[in-house]
Protein backbone atom coordinates (compact mmCIF):
# COMPACT_ATOMS: atom_id res chain seq x y z
CA UNK A 1 0.00 0.00 0.00
CA UNK A 2 2.80 2.70 0.89
CA UNK A 3 4.63 1.75 -2.69
CA UNK A 4 0.80 3.02 -4.61
CA UNK A 5 0.90 6.27 -2.42
CA UNK A 6 4.81 6.61 -3.09
CA UNK A 7 4.11 6.25 -7.17
CA UNK A 8 1.01 8.24 -6.58
CA UNK A 9 2.96 11.15 -5.59
CA UNK A 10 5.94 10.82 -7.37
CA UNK A 11 3.77 11.00 -10.53
CA UNK A 12 1.77 14.18 -8.88
CA UNK A 13 4.98 15.39 -8.64
CA UNK A 14 5.99 14.43 -12.47
CA UNK A 15 2.74 15.95 -13.79
CA UNK A 16 3.35 19.21 -11.54
CA UNK A 17 7.07 19.81 -12.90
CA UNK A 18 5.63 19.11 -16.45
CA UNK A 19 3.07 21.70 -16.32
CA UNK A 20 4.89 24.29 -14.43
CA UNK A 21 7.88 24.34 -17.19
CA UNK A 22 6.30 22.96 -19.92
CA UNK A 23 3.30 25.27 -20.35
CA UNK A 24 5.60 28.19 -20.49
CA UNK A 25 7.92 26.63 -22.91
CA UNK A 26 5.61 25.49 -25.15
CA UNK A 27 4.89 28.54 -26.22
CA UNK A 28 7.94 28.45 -28.55
CA UNK A 29 6.81 25.86 -30.66
CA UNK A 30 3.44 27.60 -30.89
CA UNK A 31 4.87 30.43 -32.15
CA UNK A 32 6.82 28.70 -34.93
CA UNK A 33 3.55 26.82 -35.85
CA UNK A 34 1.65 30.25 -35.82
CA UNK A 35 4.55 31.68 -37.98
CA UNK A 36 4.08 29.15 -40.97
CA UNK A 37 0.65 29.59 -40.81
CA UNK A 38 0.23 26.16 -39.31
CA UNK A 39 -1.21 27.61 -36.13
CA UNK A 40 -3.99 30.44 -36.07
CA UNK A 41 -2.46 33.25 -34.01
CA UNK A 42 -5.89 33.87 -32.08
CA UNK A 43 -5.35 30.22 -31.11
CA UNK A 44 -1.80 31.00 -29.34
CA UNK A 45 -3.75 34.33 -27.85
CA UNK A 46 -6.23 32.49 -26.59
CA UNK A 47 -3.82 29.40 -24.89
CA UNK A 48 -1.08 31.43 -23.75
CA UNK A 49 -3.25 34.65 -22.50
CA UNK A 50 -2.29 33.55 -18.64
CA UNK A 51 1.28 34.05 -20.20
CA UNK A 52 0.84 37.26 -21.82
CA UNK A 53 -0.68 38.92 -18.76
CA UNK A 54 2.39 37.29 -16.46
CA UNK A 55 4.55 39.30 -19.20
CA UNK A 56 3.05 42.21 -19.06
CA UNK A 57 3.27 42.72 -15.26
CA UNK A 58 6.75 41.22 -14.98
CA UNK A 59 10.13 43.15 -14.46
CA UNK A 60 11.98 43.94 -17.95
CA UNK A 61 14.48 41.53 -17.45
CA UNK A 62 12.03 38.92 -17.42
CA UNK A 63 10.42 40.25 -20.55
CA UNK A 64 13.85 40.46 -22.13
CA UNK A 65 14.53 36.66 -21.81
CA UNK A 66 11.06 36.18 -22.87
CA UNK A 67 11.79 37.93 -25.86
CA UNK A 68 14.86 36.22 -26.32
CA UNK A 69 13.25 32.85 -25.93
CA UNK A 70 10.31 33.41 -28.18
CA UNK A 71 12.88 35.00 -31.09
CA UNK A 72 14.59 31.43 -31.19
CA UNK A 73 11.22 29.76 -32.06
CA UNK A 74 9.59 32.83 -34.57
CA UNK A 75 10.66 33.31 -38.40
CA UNK A 76 13.53 35.89 -37.59
CA UNK A 77 15.21 33.21 -36.25
CA UNK A 78 16.71 31.41 -39.49
CA UNK A 79 17.88 34.96 -40.24
CA UNK A 80 19.83 35.25 -37.47
CA UNK A 81 21.58 32.12 -38.16
CA UNK A 82 20.20 30.56 -34.62
CA UNK A 83 18.08 28.05 -36.24
CA UNK A 84 19.12 26.46 -39.57
CA UNK A 85 16.43 24.74 -41.85
CA UNK A 86 17.04 24.29 -45.14
CA UNK A 87 13.51 23.50 -46.54
CA UNK A 88 12.46 26.69 -44.75
CA UNK A 89 14.87 28.81 -46.11
CA UNK A 90 13.65 27.14 -49.47
CA UNK A 91 9.78 27.90 -49.20
CA UNK A 92 8.18 31.33 -48.80
CA UNK A 93 6.15 31.36 -45.67
CA UNK A 94 4.59 34.65 -46.14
Amino acid sequence: MAYLNRRRLTTAICIAILLTFGYPLSIGPSTWLSDRGWLPKSTVRALYAPLFWAYNRSPGSVQTAADSYIDLWSKKAPDKGIIFDPVLESVSVD
